[in-house]
């Protein structure tokens, strides 16, 4: 069974908040980096909010491939329906 392009459009947006949730985080690990470096803390904490920033740049990346590609079927969808 195919899903509606409006279904279709639906999970493209809900990908779109997630990526839009993710770039807060990241601008919140970046913030948190900066008062890890200017307090001078351990280096394993600084570390793990790089690891953590580099993972959320990962599924950044992934929610908006995802978007576009829902995206993506729900035209290719809407053109064969006419």
């Amino acid at each position: 069974m195919k899903n509606s392009p409006d279904t279709l459009r639906a999970r493209a947006t809900s990908c779109a908040r997630a990526r839009d949730t993710l770039t807060q985080v990241a601008r919140l690990i970046d913030t948190a980096i900066n008062h890890a470096v200017d307090g001078r803390c351990q280096p394993q904490v600084t570390a793990a909010l790089t690891r953590a920033q580099r993972d959320i740049s990962a599924a950044q990346g992934h929610a908006e491939t995802r978007r576009q590609r829902w995206l993506k079927k729900a035209d290719k969808q809407d053109a064969s329906d006419e």
